[in-house]
């Protein structure tokens, strides 16, 4: 590459110099009459060696760091490409298998569920615990797999919103009701405070649920013997979900990471934790779905405060467009 470099830096500044004297004799002779009595071209020559073949060496070398940084982003563009396809080959995939995973699961948890309902009936104490485990482990496992197949949804665009109108109000305490037996796992307290007027939202309420959902499973997963909070308020057009914990907290270096898929606060301290961390990158991007946003504040040891705010009445396309007009 080197010597490929002098060569073309030998030729180049040789051009150089006979355009030099070229344009010097022309200058200096054939223009101006009696100037090649005393004409020498030896100034322009050396003038010309002293500065061509540096420059265009460097040229040169320049040139090909630009060559190389443009083909590198080429390689890295390309690999991004490839990369993405497999990815959204991926997300499709697994959106795709949601309901030959969830359908035979369901059925063992449904199985599972009658039998115990007879050995309880039949007053066999052994069989109900056993049946209750295997109850347990299937609904871990739905879940499990219900965040994975949420977020395959996200990553291949499938998500969408249905809106509906309902009540702010009930809708939060279903939210609290359902999460109350997680909870009492790690003997944790449940409390819900609703604000006044809370009146009816028109957006999405399944989504709006999911997200309720996987904040408090999130408080009631990282709490023992401590408290979960949710605080229900309307401010102006918007509606603001406060979930708050006792639990372990999260050290202020890792905030921007709890929302990454995948990802739990501290791989350290979270260990003896479940789950496939996907619950929080799933409850920000229900939210965005809605036009809101989560944001947290914690403290270490303390607890944690999870925020989500939507518009309580998300408008389609149509209807925005209709009210600008």
């Amino acid at each position: 590459m080197l010597a490929k470099q002098i060569l073309r830096t030998a030729l180049i500044s040789l051009a150089i110099l006979v355009v030099a004297v070229a344009l010097d004799y022309l200058v200096n002779v054939v223009l101006v009459p009696g100037g090649g009595a005393n004409y020498t071209p030896l100034s322009t020559i050396g003038i010309t060696l002293f500065v061509a073949p540096p420059f265009t060496f460097y040229l040169i070398r320049q040139h090909a760091k630009v060559e190389r940084a443009l083909n590198a982003l080429a390689e890295e563009r390309v690999a991004r490409q490839t990369a993405e396809r497999a990815n959204a080959a991926k997300s499709q995939f697994l959106a795709m298998m949601s309901h030959e995973l969830r359908t035979p699961l369901n059925a063992i948890l449904g199985y599972s569920e009658l039998m115990r309902e007879t050995a309880e009936a039949e007053a066999r104490s052994s069989d109900v615990r056993d049946h209750s485990r295997v109850v347990a482990a299937a609904q871990k496992l739905l879940g499990l797999i219900n965040q994975v197949l949420d977020f395959a949804d996200f990553e291949a665009n499938r998500a969408a919103t249905h809106i509906v109108a309902f009540d702010v109000a009930r809708l939060a305490e279903g939210a609290v009701e359902a999460i109350r037996p997680h909870a009492a796992e790690n003997r944790n307290r449940v409390a819900l405070n609703l604000g006044e007027d809370l009146g009816e939202a028109r957006t999405d309420e399944e989504k709006l649920r999911q997200c309720l959902g996987h904040l408090l499973g999130n408080a009631a997963k990282f709490t023992r013997d401590g408290a979960i909070g949710l605080r229900v308020r309307r401010s102006g057009e918007r509606l603001v979900f406060d979930v708050r914990d006792t639990g372990i907290g999260i050290p202020p270096d890792k905030l921007d990471d709890v929302f990454q898929p995948f990802v739990q606060a501290d791989a350290a301290e979270t260990r003896a934790y479940e789950g496939a961390g996907l619950g929080l990158t799933i409850a920000l991007r229900l939210a965005r779905l809605l036009e809101g946003d989560v944001t947290v504040t914690s403290t270490p040891g303390k607890g944690s405060t999870f925020r989500l705010e939507i518009p309580a009445v998300l408008l389609r396309k149509g209807e925005h467009l209709r009210r600008v007009a």
